[in-house]
């Protein structure tokens, strides 16, 4: 429910940022606290490839420990 209310919001205010910076992303970045904030969420979308990548590396190992 959160997401039906809050998304084309969101949307909208990220096109107007978008617009008023000229289209440059790196300007989301500029802060501290949104560069961390920035980086906590490629972590968090990242995770499940890499949990995926080192469990079939596991599987395929010789040991197969």
């Amino acid at each position: 429910m959160l997401g039906l209310v809050l998304g084309p919001i969101l949307e909208q205010n990220f096109m107007v940022s978008m617009i008023k910076s000229d289209w440059n992303l790196g300007l989301f970045f500029v802060r501290p606290i949104s560069a961390i904030l920035g980086v906590i969420t490629v972590i968090v979308w990242l995770f499940p490839f890499y949990a995926t990548f080192l469990e079939r590396t596991k599987k395929s190992s010789p040991t197969g420990q």
